[in-house]
């Protein structure tokens, strides 16, 4: 196949996409998928699809404020650098300022990490899937994405809503009676991961279902037995160049 047409395979430019709005591609590669963003509208559209799927992530980990002593390191500190510049002496008093600042950043977020419990939604997503129904699979009805526990047992899997979807949309099935497949991408195989309710509930994923998820193609849910939903899983980790 040659290298046209297997960029415009629709798994290809999903996954492209997804790691150059995420900042994972290299230099060249990401060259080369800009030319492509360039010469292909439907490629672009992909691009800025997974710009506001990421934006929405983003946008729900809530702000933190830094304590107050950090505020007041930060006004001592200045204003023992208060004086005039005068050459060498002040840009190594300038350099200290800015490495006390980074330092209580640093510990800042050091802080914030140790207050998190073991098992966060605001955990690095490994594994996302952007999901449709078959009849529209250009319209992305909601997105799931796993975050990845330090241990075994410790994932959790989110269900998010795409915004332009109405609340009609949302109360169109009732989650406790969807189920969500995998299709295992060696063999295609589709496996039973489980109901949809208790999976994306708070409860933590079981390891046979974080391996299932991970281990996946595409995520599908039904109904009944009717696939109403539907959607390739990607890793969201870097792409290593061939």
């Amino acid at each position: 196949m040659s290298g046209c047409m297997r960029y415009r395979r629709k798994d290809i430019q999903e996954y492209l996409a997804q790691q150059y709005v995420l900042g994972h591609l290299s230099s060249r590669v990401k060259r080369r998928v800009e030319v492509l963003i360039k010469h292909d509208q439907a490629f672009e559209k992909v691009v800025y699809k997974w710009q506001a799927h990421l934006a929405t992530l983003m946008h729900s980990v809530a702000d933190e404020k830094p304590p107050k002593r950090v505020w007041k390191a930060l006004e001592r500190q200045s204003g023992r650098t208060s004086a005039p510049f005068n050459g060498l002496a002040s840009l190594w008093r300038y350099a200290g300022v800015m490495s006390f600042v980074m330092l209580c950043a640093v510990s800042l977020l050091l802080l914030q990490q140790l207050q998190k419990p073991v098992v966060s939604h605001q955990n690095m997503p490994g594994y996302l899937a952007v999901m449709s129904t078959p009849e529209k699979p250009q319209t992305t009805a909601f997105v799931l994405t796993a975050y990845q526990g330090e241990k075994p047992g410790q994932s959790v899997l989110k269900l998010q809503w795409e915004q332009t979807q109405s609340e009609q949309a949302r109360a169109r099935f009732n989650p406790d009676e969807l189920r969500l497949w995998s299709i295992e991408r060696d063999t295609g195989n589709r496996s039973e991961i489980g109901r949809l309710s208790s999976l994306t509930a708070d409860n933590v994923l079981t390891k046979e279902a974080w391996l299932k998820i991970k281990n996946s193609a595409e995520l599908q849910i039904s109904l009944g037995g009717e696939i109403v939903y539907q959607g390739p899983c990607l890793q969201l980790t870097k792409w290593q160049e061939s």
